[in-house]
């Protein structure tokens, strides 16, 4: 199966996106309450309990954030795929996974940082080759060493396109965005009469 070029990728993802804005937005802002508590105890007295608030605020959102990624690739599996959605079930399948997720994490964590000490470059192979552990995990049901085998599998044959589309796409929208706020930053700079060079100096 040919793979999609990356500008057609970023062009569906953007429009898919724009599409169900508030159904992902709504995702993302549960990650609000956990950084505004972690914040707002950052402000408060020293006190064991203030410590133990911290931890227990980063430990949540951690988990909140494994959780919602999850709760992502269900939601853009299914609505790619146009089938009848139900966010209800998308939330409790996912939650079911997140014991599973992070043992996938801990594994490709493992063989990457293996691969790093072997010279680095087996490192970088290995993070390409796994680079789909979570998506087999999420949407074809592999778990543990299975999701990393079925990751591999996809790579296969495809390596430089797979690193092309991985680095490629997010370097890309890096750089359009930091031409955008670049190029915003430097019209109010004019507009207020201060040098555009002494606002990127400072």
């Amino acid at each position: 199966m040919s793979m999609m070029p990356i500008f057609e990728l970023i062009s569906n993802a953007y429009q898919l996106f724009r599409k169900h804005i508030w159904l992902f937005t709504g995702y993302a802002a549960w990650l609000l309450a956990p950084f505004a508590a972690f914040v707002l105890l950052s402000f408060a007295p020293d006190h064991w309990i203030v410590t133990a608030g911290i931890i227990l605020a980063s430990v949540f959102e951690m988990f909140l954030a494994i959780w919602i990624s999850l709760i992502f690739m269900r939601l853009t599996d299914t609505l790619v795929k146009k089938k009848p959605l139900n966010t209800q079930k998308v939330q409790q399948e996912t939650l079911g996974l997140i014991r599973s997720s992070v043992r996938v994490m801990f594994l490709q964590l493992i063989i990457f940082l293996g691969g790093l000490i072997l010279f680095v470059i087996p490192g970088l192979i290995f993070a390409v080759w796994y680079a789909f552990s979570q998506q087999s995990l999420v949407l074809d049901g592999e778990k543990d060493m299975n999701a990393l085998a079925a990751s591999k599998t996809l790579v296969t044959g495809r390596f430089f396109s797979v690193v092309w589309r991985l680095l490629g796409g997010p370097l890309l929208i890096a750089f359009t965005y930091s031409l955008l706020v670049g190029g915003a930053i430097t019209l109010v700079a004019m507009v207020a009469g201060v040098d555009p060079a002494s606002v990127y100096e400072g």
